[in-house]
């Protein structure tokens, strides 16, 4: 049915209005999308992907849990020198955190280091 066959019926003004209803909705659906967080500073939005495959988790583990020796060396000079047990539990939590961080939480856990460093 035609905009013109639908006015002589009387139903144009209920179908130019769902018409419009229907716009906005996809209009306000499309701005969220592109203005909901988290931003890079670029301004391009970052897509999360819900469940990785097994290669992307196996690199999801080995980049945390090399971000974890870096934080746990950052750790142990900023903090000074500990006793071989200190050393040892620094370290195994700092890879266990950021592995583990990186593995469930994906770009949002590197987001969220980055905006810590204050890179983001």
């Amino acid at each position: 049915m035609s905009l013109g066959t639908a006015e002589r019926f009387g139903h144009g003004a209920a179908i130019r209005r769902s018409a419009q209803e229907t716009f906005l909705c996809q209009h306000v659906k499309l701005r969220l999308v592109l203005h909901a967080e988290p931003y890079m500073s670029s301004g391009t939005r970052i897509q999360f992907d819900p469940k990785p495959d097994p290669l992307e988790q196996k690199v999801r583990l080995v980049c945390g849990a090399l971000l974890g020796v870096l934080v746990a060396g950052g750790m142990f000079l900023e903090f000074g020198p500990f006793d071989a047990a200190g050393t040892v539990v620094l370290v195994l939590v700092c890879i266990l955190g950021c592995a583990l961080g990186a593995l469930q939480g994906g770009d949002r856990f590197w987001t969220a280091f980055l905006r810590l460093l204050g890179k983001l």
